[in-house]
């Protein structure tokens, strides 16, 4: 009975300090099986040069009422750069919003729609918080790929989201991501919301047969680097064959990612930023 009454609180504090719909608890619309399970191949940014920098940004968590929301230190920081050696790309690893609501989606397309009238494409993939309050249906309709598991290239590279949004992969993803490496040579990014190993093991894949599925796969398939967000600090793991990185919470930190490629010499070089 203890115990029952102990997961009833947990349950309770995590929903309300999250803002989660206390009717989402047994909510099914946001579940795995029911999100995006087959790989999509979308268009890719349109690149010119062999050596360029993607930006990477994470749980930005728009419509936070906890911190000043600092999207626009992006914009200031972008506008420094001069054009020609500003990033081709982002990658948002996931929490864009706070809640999930509709107009915290608007927002946030509005927050892209900018970028990609500089030319900055944004490529982004789904967070925990994102799928609050059956945020799915919103994420689908203003997200900028309206797809959570998907591929696009650039020249010699391909790069891969899959939807870890509720901590989990599923097994018929694993099973497409699975066919897709095989059939593709390329070298590979990675990039998901949930890491897929980190030293906080309740913020990391909980399936650990899926982890390790993942790992082995990315170890023996080319992989360069897999991103994930999630856990609101930096972190860097040498797998062998590949790193493994997480990145910090931008709203919170202040901190970007910035990817170097060299698609001629099939390398990637990582480092962190934090703008002021």
């Amino acid at each position: 009975m203890k115990k029952v009454l102990f997961i009833l609180f947990v349950a309770t504090f995590a929903f309300s300090s999250c803002k989660y719909s206390s009717g989402n608890i047994f909510y099914e619309g946001n579940h795995i099986k029911n999100r995006d399970t087959k790989l999509t191949e979308i268009p890719g940014p349109e690149i010119q040069t062999n050596v360029y920098t993607v930006l990477l940004i994470t749980d930005k968590h728009t419509g936070s009422s906890k911190a000043e929301n600092n999207e626009e230190k992006i914009f200031q920081w972008l506008e420094k750069q001069p054009v020609e050696s500003r990033p081709k790309f982002i990658l948002d690893l996931g929490d864009s919003t706070d809640t999930g609501s509709e107009k915290e989606f608007t927002d946030y397309k509005a927050f892209c729609d900018k970028l990609e009238a500089m030319g900055i494409p944004v490529y982004s993939t789904p967070g925990n918080h994102d799928l609050y309050n059956s945020g799915w249906k919103n994420w689908k309709a203003f997200s900028t790929t309206g797809n959570a598991f998907y591929k696009f290239s650039t020249g010699e590279f391909s790069w891969y989201s899959f939807d870890t949004a509720t901590g989990n992969v599923g097994v018929e993803p694993i099973s497409e991501m699975k066919k897709a490496f095989s059939a593709d040579p390329n070298p590979k990014i990675v990039f998901t919301h949930y890491p897929v190993i980190t030293d906080r093991f309740i913020f990391c894949l909980q399936d650990t047969t899926e982890r390790n599925i993942l790992l082995d796969l990315f170890a023996k398939n080319n992989v360069k680097m897999t991103f994930g967000g999630h856990i609101h600090k930096n972190t860097r793991y040498d797998m062998g064959n590949y790193e493994s990185i997480t990145i910090s919470s931008f709203l919170y930190s202040g901190k970007i990612g910035i990817l170097t490629v060299n698609e001629s010499e099939e390398s990637v070089k990582f480092e962190t930023l934090k703008i002021e």
